[in-house]
């Protein structure tokens, strides 16, 4: 689900530079001085290349997040701000489809549409455009910046934005990186600010398309979910998505028993955004959290029992017990309007308990229930 979790890992995971969001929070008035500095200059603004991570999706495969500096991102957000403010820049407004990274629309938002939509159309056709951000031609987007967006000394920035590159990797990585379809020249880095908001530019005219068609559907980035009365105009559905999205150099899946494209009947659950859409006893849909997503925030939770997981994301004794409440915080409200939030909630807190004292057990030799409350209350733990 696009929740807090990988934002929030990003956020306190370091750039090229190996300077976390706290570490330059230390120093702030000092940063952005420096980040001022460069934007007033005769020289237009560099951004530094990404720091490349992995990070494991709920499937159990891997996605690949370019970590900007956190001057560069302060930078990439601020222009965000600025075409977020623009009422003529449409592409950053809600079109009745895109909920994804729109302002005043959040995940939640598009669930419960999502809830709505099959209540009154049941069958349900969902897919994800192959390799979307590693399929975008470049130079179609910077077409579509120059058509678009009115404020030009903010186009150099979005151009650079637009051709952001890893950092060299040693080549073990680099084959990694090369396996996962990801080509120099090509496509848009996940990670940046602006990526979001270049995915809702690139898609619009596909968006429009599909209003004017008078389909259902909810698009979050490049996930697309569909709703019909039947398995035909699911199946009509599919054939005009993959005709207009090939127009624009992208693919969808076809349908298979390993396929993302898939055909849901009003019987069967459909998972979206890592919640699932099903029927109760009374043949209403109402929302729940599907078991693999689940098992997915366990393993988040439980992942800070392994002191390698924790260091590798700049976690340390001063902040974990912070973020390890945020973390089930944001999993707690992202899922709040489900049918199970409160066993979920009650599951989270002992597998939180549970991380807590491993990690205390294992490597720092300290029993956490045999110090008392008073002791562990002074942890700041649970």
């Amino acid at each position: 689900m696009y929740s807090s979790t990988h934002r929030f890992q990003r956020a306190n995971t370091s750039g090229i530079d190996n300077i976390t969001l706290d570490a330059f929070k230390s120093n702030l008035d000092a940063n952005l001085h420096s980040i001022s500095i460069r934007m007033r200059s005769d020289t237009p603004y560099e951004f530094s290349p990404l720091h490349p991570i992995r990070v494991k999706k709920p499937s159990g495969k891997y996605r690949l997040i370019c970590i900007p500096t956190v001057a560069d991102r302060i930078v990439q957000k601020a222009v965000q701000s600025v075409l977020l403010s623009k009422s003529r820049w449409k592409y950053a407004k809600f079109n009745g489809i895109n909920y994804g990274f729109v302002k005043g629309k959040k995940v939640s938002d598009a669930v419960k549409e999502a809830l709505t939509h099959r209540n009154r159309n049941p069958f349900v056709y969902k897919t994800d455009i192959q390799s979307f951000f590693d399929n975008v031609d470049r130079t179609t987007l910077k077409e579509k910046i120059e058509q678009i967006i009115p404020q030009k000394s903010l186009h150099p920035l979005l151009f650079a934005a637009v051709d952001c590159e890893i950092a060299h990797v040693p080549d073990p990585f680099f084959k990694v990186i090369k396996a996962m379809g990801i080509v120099r020249g090509k496509g848009v880095r996940q990670g940046l600010p602006l990526s979001p908001l270049f995915s809702n530019l690139y898609l619009h005219h596909f968006d429009e398309i599909v209003r004017a068609a008078r389909i259902d559907a909810i698009r979050y980035a490049d996930d697309i979910i569909f709703f019909s009365d039947s398995e035909d105009a699911c199946h009509r559905i599919h054939d005009l998505c993959k005709d207009k999205l090939f127009a624009i150099g992208l693919t969808l899946p076809d349908f298979g028993s390993h396929s993302k494209t898939i055909l849901v009947k009003p019987s069967e659950p459909v998972e979206f955004l890592g919640i699932s859409i099903e029927a109760n006893a009374t043949g209403q849909y109402q929302l729940a959290i599907s078991s693999a997503q689940r098992e997915h925030i366990r393993n988040s939770i439980l992942n800070y029992a392994d002191l390698k997981y924790l260091s590798e994301h700049g976690i340390g004794i001063a902040t974990y017990a912070q973020r390890l409440r945020s973390l089930v915080g944001g999993f707690e409200g992202a899922y709040r309007d489900c049918i199970d939030t409160t066993s979920l909630f009650e599951s989270m807190m002992q597998w939180a308990r549970k991380a807590c004292f491993e990690l205390f057990k294992r490597h720092l030799n300290i029993n956490l229930a045999s110090i008392g409350k008073d002791a562990r209350r002074f942890f700041e733990i649970f």
